[in-house]
């Protein structure tokens, strides 16, 4: 579920401008936010109308492609310019990654204390 906000915010010069922000949240956590800033408030109230349906209908939360931390990595392993271009010690440690329990952990659900 898309919520809206409209903030009002004064420049140095006096003027005022309004921030519309858009966040998508899931099992209360923000899993997607994006803002944009106006001159005036029907221009932030129309683009927040607009971009909140567009959210709604192309379903963020629909779009999960989950796979483990293996499979990114070799996903960068396999891709020839990225691994081409990356030092022999990067390249020594992603594999090192690549046999550690980390690998087994999916890329949603990857957090701080799992690093």
């Amino acid at each position: 579920m898309a919520s809206v906000t409209i903030d009002k915010r004064q420049k140095a010069n006096g003027d005022f401008s309004y921030r519309c922000t858009i966040r998508v949240k899931k099992n209360g956590v923000i899993i997607h936010r994006e803002s944009k800033t106006f001159s005036k408030k029907e221009l932030a109230k129309t683009w927040g109308k607009i971009r909140k349906e567009a959210v709604e209908l192309n379903s963020i939360t629909a779009q999960d492609k989950v796979i483990s931390i293996g499979e990114l990595l070799d996903l960068f392993i396999n891709d020839v310019y990225l691994w081409a271009a990356t030092g022999r010690t990067k390249q020594y440690v992603v594999k090192m990654l690549r046999d550690y329990p980390i690998a087994d952990v999916l890329s949603n659900q990857l957090k701080s204390s799992d690093l």
